[in-house]
């Protein structure tokens, strides 16, 4: 069990992304969080189970240990026991672990006496959830059998038949088990269990330690006491955290609230002391806890936590049903080698609204299916509080199959003040070349209904900044008159099906087809403007190429990603005062422009279309970085070594989180100064990017002059046409030595050289930038500089490892 140090002050120490929690996490009534959260306040059900605890001699008591010895020794047919073997011995160890409830000292006995450790608790707390558990399915099949319980958790099966197999038939070399009609679906059974040491643990990003939840509401065939080997976080219903005390909500519980959100609208996370415990609500937007509430003194409230959450569907704790068999995907299924369950996504198209809070979800069409790939092209939800975007490669499903065309599927917390990200897409639907074109739109969940039945009296408390160095977090007492939800950035589910599946930057063959990106995506922005659109996230995910590929130009090049675009004024090319949101500041911190960096703080300028022409100037930069740093040879100069050397360091700055090293780094770049080095082929593109930094300077310079007297620069004017001039130039003149040169074969790893690892030539493509983002491989490192600035002040959305994708794929180990 890991340790986290607290104070008395009621606060922890800080650590990586802590700051996240900063204002983001509000204290709930616990009668309100029950009626919202659960469904209700504790009922008739509850008060049985606690006066079946009071007496072990009772029936009810007796039958629900006698249910929970029979379902295991079922599951087990006959194997081995982890107690003992024999009816007697196993419900006498049974017995022996679980805390009764002692109603003369109001207390669980076995939860106070001869509690030393935190891990002492872990046993009876497992054994009493168990025994609520199985209570709950006594006491409901006594109504309408277990079935009342288990029929939402059938199990998984093959939604997606292969053409000419029956109705619900996938072959078997297909991908994954299948039943025949006759066969009965079995339903899978929810256990309340210690996570155990022996189980490969799981890590968020690389460096970090590795952790594990200590006890968990996991999905299992049955009801077999032996948990399944590997244990996957896709198995895992509940996470919970048990401690000595709790003073705070502590990131441990965070960090199981990144691991499990991967495929859930939300999730719920326990933490349990020897004497208290808390039930957090975890959404896109906000982090809900109850205070301490003492299960001691008031047993009832804990009874309906654990028996609301061990009866909850797959919907009531967060899984999206428009996926086919949502949260009912085993890892050991997932993980298979024959690709598993495979997973179908449903979307009603629906009609596109400017402003998502005005919608009203009207469907324009039939429901439509898609078959989604296995992977995720790519995902960005490193944050607890984002986008938290993925996109999958899919095929709709016709009469006769899936069709042989593929479309990329976004999915995305798009925030509710921002224009509707699908209200772009129509606006630029005529752009036959340079922009992504849009099928299909649907909102589907808001975060706004939740908080919508949270008053400001239900509000006791929030966490915000803590007010020393030492202290990330403090409880402040809310006593506010107005609700302190309101000021949230309330998030709305939005769908997306994309006409193109793009390829990455990381495909261009020649510095010929850099110069022909920079040609097609300046175009692009031009005639964005022309529509009064600004993109504000040029950066290298959301530069795409097409598919189609020309001998000479290589593969055209088009804008996707238009989650943080705003509408201009039409006459002075101003933002509209509707599309301003906080701090104006957005975009993918390597590419965004050098005006915007904090030192420059406090006056933050207007997003302006200088400062998209400047975002991709870095992204050329970038990109040339990228690949000559891979591309030395045995026989290179010492000259040529150093300039490789120099490109290394370039990307490594690029890549930095620190505003000031950024300020500096691009600072350099724009005036090209004399180690922007360009070795081997890239030296023949060297004019041609001095040429763009130049009137990329030139625009910084005078936005530095108005920064000092709080005033923006003239917007009205644009080098679109300087770029595209400079592009021509060099694509219509005599080629130079280099400009048609394929890559050369990288250096053998390991090295001595000052190489990097080459880009990854077969790294997924994707009609969204959080390729760059979320999904970098690790041939950029660890890709902790891919932070967006999405009205964060100094939050830095980091890379993320390649997760599985939806219910299909197989998710990472704990």
């Amino acid at each position: 069990m890991s340790q986290s140090t607290s104070t008395s002050t009621g606060s922890w120490e800080p650590r990586e992304d802590d700051e996240q929690l900063d204002q983001n996490v509000f204290e709930i009534d616990p009668d309100r969080s029950f009626h919202t959260f659960l469904g209700g306040v504790p009922g008739a059900s509850v008060q049985a189970c606690l006066d079946a605890l009071k007496d072990p001699n009772s029936a009810s008591f007796q039958n629900t240990i006698n249910s929970q010895v029979q379902a295991e020794l079922q599951a087990l047919n006959g194997e081995h026991h982890p107690d003992r073997d024999g009816f007697e011995a196993i419900w006498a160890a049974t017995l022996g672990r679980l805390p009764t409830y002692n109603q003369a000292k109001r207390q669980f006995d076995q939860l106070v006496a001869g509690v030393e450790y935190e891990a002492d608790l872990c046993e009876p707390l497992a054994s009493l959830l168990t025994f609520i558990n199985h209570f709950y399915r006594q006491t409901l099949g006594n109504i309408d059998g277990v079935d009342k319980i288990d029929k939402e958790w059938l199990e998984a099966t093959q939604t997606w038949p292969p053409v000419n197999a029956g109705r619900d038939g996938a072959s078997s070399t297909e991908c994954g088990p299948s039943r025949s009609q006759a066969e009965p679906r079995l339903n899978l059974r929810r256990r309340f269990a210690v996570v155990p040491d022996k189980v490969p643990q799981y890590t968020r990003k690389q460096g970090m330690d590795f952790f594990r939840p200590d006890l968990a509401l996991v999905l299992l065939p049955s009801e077999d006491p032996w948990l399944p080997n590997p244990l996957g976080w896709k198995d895992i219903k509940v996470s919970i955290r048990v401690k000595r005390s709790i003073e705070t909500p502590h990131i441990q519980t965070a960090q199981y609230a990144h691991c499990m959100k991967f495929d859930r609208n939300f999730l719920f996370t326990l933490s349990i002391t020897e004497n208290e415990f808390r039930i957090s609500r975890w959404d896109s937007t906000v982090f809900y806890v109850t205070p301490s509430i003492n299960y001691h003194e008031d047993p009832s409230s804990f009874i309906h936590v654990v028996g609301r959450l061990a009866c909850m569907s797959p919907a009531q704790l967060g899984y999206d049903e428009t996926f086919s068999n949502a949260g009912r995907v085993l890892h050991s299924q997932s993980a298979q080698s024959n690709r598993g369950i495979r997973t179908t996504l449903t979307i009603t198209p629906c009609e596109v609204v400017e402003d998502l809070r005005e919608s009203s979800h009207t469907a324009i069409k039939e429901p439509v299916r898609y078959l989604l790939d296995d992977n995720f092209l790519c995902e960005s939800c490193d944050l607890l509080f984002s986008r938290s975007t993925r996109v999958w490669k899919a095929q709709l499903i016709t009469e006769s199959g899936p069709s042989p065309i593929y479309n990329a599927i976004k999915q995305n917390w798009h925030d509710e003040d921002r224009v509707n990200e699908a209200w772009f897409y129509e606006q630029t639907k005529d752009i036959a070349r340079g922009a992504a074109h849009m099928i299909h739109f649907e909102d589907l969940d808001r975060t706004r209904g939740v908080s919508s039945m949270i008053e400001s009296r239900h509000v006791l408390a929030t966490w915000t900044r803590g007010s020393t160095t030492k202290t990330i977090l403090e409880r402040k007492q809310y006593e506010g008159n107005a609700s302190a939800l309101d000021n949230l950035c309330h998030r709305v589910l939005v769908w997306f099906v994309l006409e193109e599946v793009g390829l990455p930057l990381s495909r261009i063959k020649t510095p010929r087809q850099l110069v022909h990106v920079f040609r097609d995506i300046a175009i692009a922005l031009e005639a964005l403007y022309d529509r009064n659109i600004l993109h504000r996230d040029i950066s290298e995910g959301n530069i795409l190429l097409y598919a189609d590929e020309d001998a000479v130009q290589g593969n055209l090049a088009f804008l996707t990603d238009f989650g943080l675009a705003m509408k201009i004024d039409p006459n002075t090319k101003l933002p509209l005062p509707s599309s301003v949101k906080h701090d104006h500041i957005t975009g993918t911190l390597p590419f965004i422009a050098t005006i915007f960096h904090s030192v420059n703080e406090p006056y933050t300028p207007l997003s302006m279309i200088h400062h998209d022409v400047e975002s991709l100037f870095l992204v050329g930069i970038y990109t040339v970085f990228k690949f000559a740093s891979c591309e030395g040879s045995e026989n290179m100069s010492e000259k040529e070594e150093g300039e490789i050397a120099m490109c290394n360091k370039g990307l490594a700055l690029l890549r930095s989180s620190d505003d000031e090293i950024l300020y500096l780094r691009k600072q350099t770049l724009l005036s090209f100064k004399t180690d922007v080095k360009f070795p081997g082929r890239w030296f023949s593109i060297r004019d041609f990017l001095s040429n763009v930094a130049f009137v990329c300077d030139a625009r910084f310079q005078v936005a530095r002059e108005k920064l000092a007297a709080n005033a923006d620069p003239d917007p009205l004017n644009h080098d679109l046409r300087a770029v595209v001039s400079a592009a021509d130039a060099v694509l219509n003149g005599d080629s130079s030595a280099g400009l048609d040169a394929p890559a050369p074969t990288p250096l053998p790893l390991p090295s001595s050289r000052s190489t990097s690892q080459p880009p990854v030539q077969s790294e997924g493509a994707t009609s969204t930038s959080a390729t760059s983002k979320g999904t970098r491989r690790w041939d950029d490192g660890n890709a902790s500089y891919q932070g967006r600035r999405d009205n964060l002040s100094g939050t830095r959305e980091r890379s993320k490892w390649s997760r599985k994708g939806a219910s299909s794929e197989a998710d990472q180990e704990l």
